[in-house]
């Protein structure tokens, strides 16, 4: 049976990706640090462990010698994450934790990016050949760790992919975000404010993400990967589904900023290596997930 250490388990990625990992038969040793896991599985152990203290590290990988790892752990706190400075402990932190896994005879990683590493001014963002250029510490840090760890696994000969998200939602997310805000605000019969809404963004819902991620790190394929959904959508279309499925389109109310010629109004993924070489195909549409996302949201509000 293949192993798997799982950081960030309980967050809001990593939470779905266990379902995915136990399905495809890993035993999954899944780390956190704050909030108490829920999920039960006989094949899911799980291990507090501040991933910031060295030494805890250094004992847990030489206690579980896991095959693989799914570093998903991050600070993402939304209006905090972008310019926070625990960005740089995080990068410190996870070139750790991949060169105690490779000290430890591991073979495989998935490590987590974003799409802020990309440069922008390009509107559509493919692997190899979009620059990166990020403009937020967040965007740095991903990139740093993306250029370090990748010199680290071919130095080492280790297996190691770079999944790069997109936009994401999903039940359980932090409820400051766009899609959970929104829908809290219609149950509530409150009126939501939408800026930017002709923005396009590509929009995933969180267990194609976290299912994506866990095909990947099943598969041989290295380097970055974008993890979207390759169906960009405006924002104000977004919204527009959402009133709709909760009949209240009146609540939306839309300020024109000029995002229509605001620099950065795309931002799409070019998702042929997610299509084709990890051979991976989302389960959900849009419509579906924004379905199930509202009923999340509807049953604990």
């Amino acid at each position: 049976m293949k192993s798997v250490l799982v950081t960030g388990a309980t967050g809001f990625v990593g939470r779905h990706a266990l379902d995915s990992l136990v399905k495809r038969n890993y035993k999954v040793y899944a780390t956190f640090s704050e909030k108490k896991p829920t999920i039960q599985s006989k094949n899911i152990f799980w291990h507090h462990v501040n991933l910031h203290e060295a030494a805890a590290v250094e004992s847990l990988l030489q206690e579980t010698r896991p095959s693989h790892l799914l570093h998903l752990a991050w600070y993402a706190k939304p209006g905090e994450f972008w310019a926070s400075p625990l960005n740089l402990q995080w990068l410190t932190s996870s070139i750790h934790l991949l060169n105690t896994f490779i000290r430890m005879d591991g073979q495989r990683a998935v490590f987590v990016g974003s799409c802020a590493e990309y440069d922008w001014s390009y509107s559509s963002c493919k692997e190899f050949f979009t620059p990166c250029k990020p403009e937020t510490l967040y965007g740095t840090a991903k990139y740093a760790l993306y250029l370090l760890t990748e010199a680290m696994a071919k130095q080492q000969q280790v297996s190691l992919a770079w999944g790069r998200l997109f936009y994401l939602f999903g039940a359980d997310e932090y409820p400051q975000r766009l899609v959970p805000a929104a829908i809290n605000s219609l149950i509530n019969q409150k009126n939501f404010q939408v800026k930017n809404g002709n923005q396009v963004r590509d929009f995933m819902y969180v267990r194609d993400v976290a299912d994506a991620l866990v095909t990947l790190l099943d598969t041989e394929v290295n380097g970055p990967v974008n993890i979207a959904s390759g169906k960009p959508v405006a924002i104000r279309e977004l919204m527009s589904l959402i009133a709709h499925k909760l009949q209240d389109t009146r609540l939306i109310q839309y300020q024109d900023d000029g995002s229509s010629d605001a620099p950065h109004n795309i931002l799409t993924a070019d998702v042929t290596r997610l299509l084709t070489e990890v051979k991976w195909q989302p389960q959900y549409t849009l419509d579906a997930a924004l379905d199930e996302t509202i009923s999340w949201w509807s049953n604990v509000t």
